[in-house]
Order: structure tokens, then sequence, then C-alpha cells
């Protein structure tokens, strides 16, 4: 995977988030916790707000075939797709997160989390686009551009949220680079 988003996920590890879906399609979905970042696995862990356990693992292979898939066709969109099992919408995220060879030996819905942590990382945006099955309007995904830069992480237990409103955890929209260049100006005390 890249290590530009393995490091955004290490430093985003303990965060609580929201998911985009939130805006993008007016869904309600359960806010998230990066829990691990597990190189060694090469997967990801997460925990949905209010469950006891962690969810099943995200696998590295998982957010490279999005990518991947994303990025050869950067304009077109892609239906989400997310269904517990095949057959997968035509062209679908979920479908190709479950080619062979398959990341894992039994399938699981992936591809809205898988997105939720691209889009946070602005490597991938929400949109409408139609179902090439039904020719209806579904919830799809697109490529985005580079990584945001990765923020100090924000521990479950140090954020307030008060009267249950949404709370701003990326304010910053500057692009990685554009971040890292700043803080070298900084840190080299040039200007």
């Amino acid at each position: 995977m890249d290590e530009l988003l393995v490091q955004w996920l290490k430093n985003n590890e303990g965060r609580i988030f929201s998911s985009p879906r939130k805006e993008a399609f007016g869904r309600n979905p359960k806010r998230f916790t990066i829990t691990l970042v597990d190189e060694h696995k090469k997967a990801v862990r997460v925990k949905f707000e209010g469950s006891k356990y962690q969810a099943l693992p995200l696998y590295f292979t998982m957010f490279d075939r999005v990518l991947e898939y994303l990025r050869n066709n950067p304009t077109t969109i892609y239906p989400i797709g997310a269904r517990l099992q095949p057959p997968y919408p035509k062209e679908s995220i979920e479908g190709e997160i479950w080619r062979e060879p398959k990341p894992y030996s039994s399938e699981y819905k992936s591809s809205p989390h898988v997105l939720d942590i691209l889009v946070h990382t602005g490597l991938a945006k929400y949109t409408y686009t139609t179902s090439r099955d039904s020719g209806r309007k579904v919830q799809g995904a697109q490529y985005g551009s580079e990584l945001t830069p990765p923020n100090p992480p924000t521990r479950p237990e140090a954020l307030h949220v008060e009267d249950e409103k949404e709370v701003n955890l990326n304010p910053r929209k500057e692009s990685f680079l554009t971040w890292l260049r700043k803080t070298w100006k900084i840190m080299s005390g040039s200007s």
C-alpha cells in the first residue's frame, strides 16, 4: 500500500470519524475509529460506535484495488455496490474488491468502509451515479486527488462532543504536499 496512505492511517489511529456518506448521501452510518494499522498482517482494524467488537479487517489489498480502479479512470463515477456476497453490480467498487484472487477467504461488505477512509484522505470523493444494471440513481465514488495532511490523532476519551453535534475532524483542506512544504519551511527556518 502507498506509504503516504499508511502514514495517514497510522497518524489517525484512535481518532473518531464520521462517515462522509452522511454529507454526500444524507445517510447516517455509525461513526468509527481506526483502532489499529497492522503492517505485519497488512490490515486496518476499525471499530464502529456502539459496537463491542472490532469490525472485520480492511486489508491493504482492498485499498490498493479501489485506488487502482479509481485512478485508472479518474473521471468515471463507479457504483459503490455494497453487498454481503455476490453477485455484485456491474463495475462496482465492491465487485472490484472481491475479484480473484480474493483478499480474504469469505466475503463481507467492505467498500463503504474502505471508501469512507479514502474520502477522508482526499483520495476519493462520493457522488451519485447511474447503476450499470438497472439504470437507477445509486451511490458512487470517483478518484479524488491527493492525500490530506496527517492530523495528530484524537483519542476517543479526549474528544468532547457537545449535544451530539457533528464535529469537523478535518478542518484543513490543503493537500498533503502543501502541508509537507509548509512543515519543511517551518522546520528549516526558510520562508
